[in-house]
């Protein structure tokens, strides 16, 4: 149909004599790809490649519900609503492109992409004098501008000095900006002539990101439609709104119908922190039939599985109609019970409902949704009949139904392998509710667990029979507007007697399958090193982490001119100028040896850019996962000879996208602001720090998450000194609603290091909470009649938070139930606690884990740890009196027989860290706690309390930890004992669920940098092999045998590995050019030590041919920082025509440094390839 267009156009020539011709002479060659560069040729080349996509998703099921085209794609989603008709959209392609190309103007302009967050490219190019705009606003982080030539220039220059990459863009005008504004009236003018309908469905327009008209009644669809589309060519594309736009009308899945993928990177990043998928169709590198099948794979994971042609389809070969060659093949026939036996047989969900089954649809299909047994013969027929494949389609239909009417989302989203929880939102109690509903709707399989369901379609295997569902017909929908935009399920309420159901089913759930914690970590100041493997018994043995501070440290605060505020034991207080050191704090809990990098194989550069609150965090929730047996897995490159890199170590696959982090912390960020004022923003090389905002941004938890692959809710919190008791609540609430798995809590602050001493110091001194004794024995008083004021402390402490049943798949026991947690908060003072209120809130909480759990106060009291937060700050309105007083009040006569405990007399006040937390749970494990340390004068306002001796305490059951937070912040938690038999993780148990994950047998665990990693396939061409230690669960396994269908043949000579075959590349990229054919070893090897800095990728590993970006994984940003450093070491001239995207390979820029830095070309020109992927979209 082009051709029959285009002849017309191009004066007697088709699309397909220069776009399509094959084995064509150099000159042919060179003609034909001249042609295609010319712009009236080029478009509507490239609307044809868009339409002919959109053609083969429509014949498989796939057709838009709402459209929309990025410059000359627009035009392909013109025709897709209906506007305009094939034979118009081709007509127009080449008007826009004659249009373009015959604009004559002295200065054409430029074009240059920019990657940076929009708000500074606004305002930049605000800066500049002259016409520059934002042409194309792509997304968030990537934009194209447009403008006069100089103007242009100078906003590259600009962006380039603020550390942002741009590129200037080989066009022949600066498209989408006024200077094309001449071909408007005759683009206008042409269209005018063409037939515009109504759109059929809606489409967004790149003029101002809002929809197209719609059918108007006394208006002319061809004047509306021109409104939008005739100033097109020279107005800035706003794409971000566009997707926007489509995004707050319901759409959620974004289909690319067009080459690489630039529109689905852009979706992705618009649509950052929202549910959505974007997929692509057709990218050269992984090719154009497997991209459309990758993308139709997808599309049916997220419920909208294909409709497969029939047989006699012109979309499928006579090869492929044919079958595989086997079909053809004899072998015996499998009769159709024998086939149904197996089809049943394969229904049961595993017990554990971790890892994915093997279902009858994944069995291989000759060209039909539904499985099909394998055929003997031609004419074996032994599949299931039409009318069992139908019973099953419509079953899926009213699962979808029945899901549809709890998660809010249409039906056809609710099918396939679509998640329950991560997909469609639903919590446990709703997921409870539709099997209840289910089962008491129609007929159901007992041997399927669907307790262990994940999935619709897991659901769907459950259901036998239902009533006939009609299937869905795609309506047109009308364009939204302004007063009837569609429904989010956000906004579908299920009323009073459903919250009431919730409630119910979560108790009724957390029986059964309790919130447990299976891995603790702790940091501790003072010792060799602040992660010691004996960090809690030297608490339990009452060793002390606190010592005196330098004079250097004292003299600084003393330097500070404090006014300070004294406090009597009566309750008078008094204002007076320190003027010694004796006026001062002089003890702390100070950081021992600690080094991320050394310690935990963390990279130096990464490391740079965190705060030491993060670094300790980092290093404590590491080691919460290895002791959750929780492995990291690798994530590997493969060289172009086979070779295996390890390029990072994430949680398993099946944990990242259902589990949460949450960072407590009180002063996040803090100590690196500090030190950066001091030295106004240094990076130790003289500029400004580009890792400034990361150092003092409080983002200890997505730091932690991005290094471990964790993909689920992310949060931090501060509620001062309670921040990690309180970070329990989160967990809490976020299991309760199904938004999570499990929970990685971590925690760290260092308020006595170089940089926050004097300040965090000098504060609680002038405050008068802190002591200024020089002695811990008379400083260090919990609960003791003689304390005065706290000492500052530091350390880190993370907790992996899960449900039993998670645990017990890999073989876990873990260490304490989570019963609740509470917040609360007195509005009552900065830095003093409102007793009645602390009291009352005790006893509320007391009172809802009875009434929850079945439990009687004075019953469990005599087996219960308090682990208290007594800061032995002055006495009157301190810690100790409020808590005594809630627990005289909560528990009355038992209050005697709890076995009071702290961590503080030890470590000082480490302010927002769960040290009190992480002991409190060690304690339940193994019956050992801390003493009260130098406890020796009884106060008589606490009474007789049962103060911990240390040791070993037989019976204990149950833990109540306390946590209160400046600003008169309150945070209670509850714990149960959980039982340990035998070994806490069972090592065989634990290697049966990694092997299972990892699909092979060849797997390993090991300690590597202090992390548990597991090694898959360390003997098979893995750069490095085997590292780290051995991990002692699994070190004494024997390994399994391998496994073998036949003896192996006759030994031969050894030969060299095949290279696996290339992912197929676009006709356009070629191989890089040779260097100069002088000996360029040596700028080679810098070229590669460049690259090994930035990357920390091993020089063996890296390659001169490899595409830095689709091989190497180097981003465009990376690249133009290892340009700017070898351009430095070569001390090459700034040269304003280099276009980093012509240099996709280190031959390209080995080359180009030849040419640099002796005048001379390379024996072979460089070959200019075709842009990367990550270039923007231009006209």
């Amino acid at each position: 149909m082009s051709d029959e267009t285009m002849v017309e156009v191009l004066e007697g020539e088709s699309l397909s004599s220069f776009v399509l011709r094959e084995n064509l002479s150099e000159d042919e060659q060179k003609e034909a790809e001249h042609k295609l560069k010319q712009t009236e040729y080029t478009q509507p080349a490239m609307l044809t490649a868009d339409l002919a996509i959109e053609g083969a998703l429509n014949s498989h099921g796939y057709r838009p519900d709402m459209v929309a085209g990025h410059s000359l794609g627009e035009y392909a989603a013109l025709m897709s609503s209906g506007i305009l008709a094939m034979d118009g959209a081709l007509r127009a392609a080449a008007a826009r492109g004659t249009e373009m190309g015959a604009v004559v103007i002295d200065d054409a302009g430029l074009m240059a992409s920019v990657t940076a967050p929009y708000e500074r490219v606004a305002e930049i190019i605000e800066s500049v004098d002259g016409y520059v705009i934002a042409a194309n606003k792509n997304s968030p982080k990537m934009t194209v501008i447009a403008g006069e030539t100089a103007p242009v220039k100078q906003a590259i220059s600009e962006f380039e000095a603020a550390g942002f990459v741009s590129v200037i863009l080989q066009t022949s005008h600066a498209f989408h900006s006024r200077i094309v504004a001449p071909a408007n009236e005759p683009l206008k003018k042409f269209l005018s002539g063409l037939e515009i309908n109504w759109p059929q469905i809606p489409i967004t327009s790149n003029v101002d990101g809002d929809w197209y008209p719609s059918a108007t009644t006394g208006v002319d669809a061809k004047a509306a439609v021109l409104g939008k589309l005739a100033p097109q060519m020279a107005s800035a594309v706003e794409w971000t709104k566009q997707i926007e736009t489509m995004y707050a009308a319901g759409a959620r899945l974004f289909v690319e119908v067009g080459p690489k993928r630039a529109l689905t990177v852009f979706s992705s990043q618009i649509l950052e922190d929202k549910p959505h998928l974007a997929v692509m169709t057709n990218h050269p590198k992984l090719g154009g039939i497997a991209s459309l099948l990758q993308a139709m794979g997808m599309l049916a994971l997220a419920g909208r599985p294909p409709k497969w042609p029939t047989n006699d389809s012109p979309e499928l070969t006579e090869g492929f109609r044919a079958g595989p060659i086997e079909a053809h093949q004899t072998s015996a026939v499998v009769s159709s019970s024998e086939w149904e036996d197996l089809r049943i047989r394969s229904r049961p969900l595993p017990s554990g409902g971790m890892l994915a089954t093997t279902t009858a649809s994944q069995v291989p299909s000759t060209g039909t949704a539904d499985a099909t047994p394998p055929s003997g013969t031609a004419n074996a027929t032994a599949s299931p009949t039409p009318s069992a494949e139908a019973a099953s389609r419509n079953i899926e239909r009213w699962v979808a139904g029945e899901l549809s009417a709890i998660c809010g989302y249409p039906a056809r989203f609710c099918e396939g392998q679509v998640e329950l929880r991560g997909g469609l939102g639903m919590s446990d109690a709703q997921i409870s509710t539709l099997v209840a509903n289910i089962a008491g709707k129609v007929s159901t399989d007992p041997e399927v667990d669907v307790a262990s369901a994940l999935t619709a379609g897991d659901i769907s295997r459950w259901v036998t029979t239902a009533p006939q569902v009609a299937p869905a017909t795609t309506i047109p929908t009308p364009p939204p507007s302004d007063t009837s935009l569609a429904a989010t399920p956000s906004t579908v309420s299920s009323g009073v007697q459903s919250g009431q159901q919730v409630v119910t089913s979560a108790t009724s759930s957390r029986h059964n399958n309790p919130y447990v914690v299976t891995g603790i970590s702790l940091g501790l100041p003072g010792g060799e090193r602040v992660f010691d493997d004996d960090n809690f018994e030297k608490l339990v043995r009452g060793e002390t982490c606190i010592s005196k501070v330098s004079d250097e440290f004292k003299q600084r605060i003393l330097d500070k001119n404090i006014v300070r505020l004294i406090k009597g034991s009566e309750g008078q207080a008094r204002m007076e100028t320190a003027s010694e050191f004796a006026d001062i704090p002089q003890l702390a809990g100070q950081m021992a040896a600690f080094d991320l990098t050394e310690e935990f194989g963390i990279d130096a550069k990464v490391v740079s850019a965190w705060d030491i609150s993060t670094q300790l965090a980092v290093a404590s929730g590491l080691l919460a996962l290895r002791d959750a047996a929780i492995p990291l897995t690798p994530e590997e490159k493969v060289g172009k000879g086979g070779l295996r890199l390890i390029t990072n170590w994430q949680i398993p696959s099946v944990y990242r996208d259902n589990t949460g982090v949450v960072f407590a912390s009180c002063f996040p960020g803090i100590a690196k602001l500090t030190e950066k004022v001091k030295n106004n923003g240094d990076d130790g090389e003289g500029r400004f720090d580009r890792s400034f905002l990361f150092q003092v941004l409080n983002m200890g938890h997505s730091q932690f998450a991005q290094m471990t692959g964790i993909r689920g809710p992310n949060s931090t919190i501060n509620l001062a000194c309670a921040s990690t008791a309180a970070a329990f609540s989160i967990a809490e609430d976020w299991l309760d609603c199904g938004r999570v798995e499990r929970v990685v809590i971590i925690s760290a602050d260092n308020v006595t290091g170089e940089d926050l001493w004097e300040w965090i110091g000098a504060g609680f001194a002038a405050s008068g909470a802190a002591s200024t004794s020089d002695v811990v024995e008379e400083a260090a008083l919990p609960f003791d009649a003689r304390r005065n004021g706290m000492i500052l402390g530091m350390g880190a402490a993370s907790f992996v938070v899960e449900r039993r049943r998670d645990a017990a798949e890999r073989g876990v026991q873990p260490y304490a139930e989570l019963l609740g947690a509470t917040l609360a908060n007195s509005s009552f003072h900065g830095t003093r606690l409102d007793v009645a209120h602390v009291s009352a809130s005790v006893n509320n909480f007391v009172g809802q884990m009875e009434t929850k759990w079945g439990l009687n106060r004075n019953s469990i009291a005599p087996h219960t740890f308090f682990m208290s937060h007594e800061t032995y700050t002055p006495a009157r309105g301190g810690s100790a009196q409020a808590e005594v007083k809630a627990l005289r009040d909560t528990f009355g006569e038992s209050t005697n027989s709890l076995v009071i405990t702290n961590t503080k007399g030890f470590t000082g006040h480490p302010m927002g860290v769960g040290i009190e937390d992480a002991v409190l749970i060690y304690a339940l494990a193994t019956g050992r706690a801390p003493p009260i340390a130098n406890h020796r004068e009884v106060d008589p306002e606490l009474g007789d309390l049962n103060i911990s001796k240390g040791g070993y305490f037989s019976g204990m059951e149950y833990g109540l930890r306390f946590a209160a937070g400046f600003g008169s912040q309150l945070a209670v938690t509850m714990w149960k004992r959980c039982e340990i038999e035998g070994e806490r993780i069972d090592g065989h148990r634990l290697m049966e669920w990694n092997r299972q994950l990892a699909g092979r047998d060849d797997l390993e665990l090991r300690i590597l940098d202090n992390k548990l990693v597991a090694y898959v396939g360390s003997e098979d061409n893995l750069h490095g092999g085997l590292q780290g230690e051995a991990f002692p669960v699994t070190s004494n396994l024997a390994k399994p045998e391998p496994t073998h269908e036949q003896e192996p043949q006759t030994p031969t000579s050894p030969t060299a590995p095949v290279a696996p075959e290339s992912a197929p590349q676009s006709a356009a990229v070629e191989q890089s050019p040779p260097v100069h054919s002088g000996d360029t070893s040596e700028i080679e090897s810098i070229v590669v030590e460049v690259v090994v800095e930035h990357t920390g990728y091993p020089a063996d590993f890296i390659e001169l041919d490899q595409d830095l970006e689709g091989e190497l994984g180097i981003d465009t940003v990376k690249q133009a920082e290892i340009m700017g450093d070898i351009r430095a070491k070569f001390s090459l001239p700034i040269d304003e025509d280099f276009i980093l995207a012509e240099h996709p390979t280190l031959n390209h820029m080995i080359a180009y440094i030849v040419k640099m830095s002796v005048g001379t070309e390379p024996t072979s020109e460089p070959v200019t390839t075709a842009p990367t992927e990550s270039i923007p979209l231009t006209p």
